[in-house]
């Protein structure tokens, strides 16, 4: 008999095996709800006026599909091998995914709530448009892009986390910039990193400036992970990583700067409330190496950790170093880049066995602090304006140390191997007690 289906009709997809919506689907109608955890696919021109994708669905637009839609929520799993153009409010909630699974193509504008991820997995040549929002989880899985391709973030807020699965034989940049321009733009998550490229920019603009604020940890297990690829006018422009909270850890994987000139590109941490921890093991150093700087009123935790390579290490005034390597600083930072260590900084010594200071370093110091349940022996005449912590195990001072005039021991449960029998004359006061 007659079948009559209104253009401003609403339908639903509820079942459980994959399905097609069958040439009888009107090409305009009103509410599509897509509710099957199987999927549902489009290969038709396909006009809406409001588009749901229910928790756990998910819904397929393939290579000659072609959805347009007024508005839409989702809350699933939406696929994109064709065109998705909404041109009212979409919202992509708590638990959905967005997949963009062609070349070239666009993402549509959209709101991230939290918890909501963009999934890139088609891209060969060309990167998507409308890429350059404030997604909340990134993720990047193209295995056959062909080419080096960018996000092109300036002034955005990425709020969960970026992770690289896998980018082929290419890389991923997360900005770009035209000569002399800037761009500056935040991850508050975690950025993992498991295979493929990854880097900040790598334009060869001249005078370029990037500044990445970052509130997560750095968790690279492979691949190659790097501040800088580009050139940037041969050592013009400036590359900054700040980490203002978390760890960096990086294992089996290659690193590298294209812009190695002393402070022209640099992860920096910058936490003035905790302790961040950098964790290397297994990595390979490329030119440039990873250049460093822990900022003023920044404590940077390296325990046995080693930094190769050539990269700058810059430990800014009123910083702290803690490392447990048995040759203490110079054991720590091994790179042959540019090591700058102000006079003004802080050092703490937490190993487990016998350490040494070692004479990388400085002979003035802010504060020292001993906290080796064993030994550490002192390997250089050195002034302490501020306070001497023994807080475990033995301070070898047979190569002795001297108290600024503002200087002090704070005894915490450690001791000194030549305990201070006298103390010279630092203010014009009289004592009132002598210990």
């Amino acid at each position: 008999g007659t079948i009559t289906l209104s253009q401003e009709a609403n339908f639903t997809f509820n079942g459980i095996a994959a399905q097609v919506p069958g040439i009888l689907l009107p090409d305009t109608l009103g509410i599509l709800t897509i509710a099957n955890p199987a999927g549902v696919s489009f290969n038709d021109t396909l006009s809406i006026s409001e588009l749901v994708v229910a928790t756990g669905a998910i819904m397929q637009i393939d290579t000659l599909g072609n959805v347009m839609s007024d508005s839409g929520t989702v809350a699933g799993t939406v696929v994109n091998k064709g065109v998705l153009e909404v041109v009212g409010p979409l919202v992509f909630s708590d638990g959905s995914t967005y997949e963009h699974a062609r070349d070239a193509g666009s993402v549509p504008f959209a709101t991230w709530e939290v918890g909501s991820a963009f999934l890139l997995t088609g891209t060969v040549q060309d990167a998507p448009a409308n890429r350059v929002q404030d997604f909340y989880h990134v993720i990047f899985n193209t295995l056959n892009l062909g080419r080096n391709r960018d996000m092109g973030w300036n002034g955005n807020t990425i709020g969960g986390d970026v992770r690289v699965i896998n980018t082929g034989s290419y890389r991923w940049q997360m900005s770009s910039a035209s000569a002399s321009d800037s761009a500056e733009f935040t991850v508050m998550g975690d950025v993992i990193v498991e295979a493929g490229a990854f880097t900040v920019q790598g334009t060869s603009n001249a005078l370029t400036t990037f500044i990445l604020h970052h509130y997560g940890n750095i968790n690279v297990t492979g691949g190659n992970f790097s501040i800088a690829r580009g050139s940037q006018g041969s050592g013009s422009g400036t590359t900054s990583w700040y980490l203002h909270e978390g760890n960096f850890l990086m294992s089996n994987a290659t690193t590298q700067n294209s812009n190695p000139t002393p402070g022209n590109a640099k992860f920096v941490f910058a936490n003035q409330a905790g302790v961040q921890n950098l964790t290397l093991s297994n990595v390979t150093y490329g030119g440039g190496g990873l250049p460093i700087q822990v900022d003023s009123a920044a404590t940077l935790n390296m325990d046995t950790t080693v930094v190769g390579g050539e990269g700058i290490f810059v430990l800014s005034s009123g910083a702290t170093l803690a490392t447990a390597h048995l040759d203490g600083v110079s054991g720590a930072l091994q790179t042959t880049g540019t090591i700058t260590l102000s006079q003004e900084v802080s050092f703490t010594f937490n190993g487990t066995a016998p350490q040494v200071t070692s004479t990388l370093m400085p002979d003035t110091v802010n504060n020292l602090t001993i906290n080796n349940p064993d030994t550490v022996v002192l390997s250089q005449e050195t002034l302490i304006n501020g306070v001497l912590r023994l807080m475990a195990g033995v301070f070898d001072n047979t190569i002795p140390f001297t108290l600024g005039p503002t200087g002090e021991i704070s005894y915490e449960g450690g001791s000194l191997l030549n305990p201070i029998t006298s103390i010279g004359e630092q203010t014009a006061e009289i004592p009132t007690v002598f210990a």
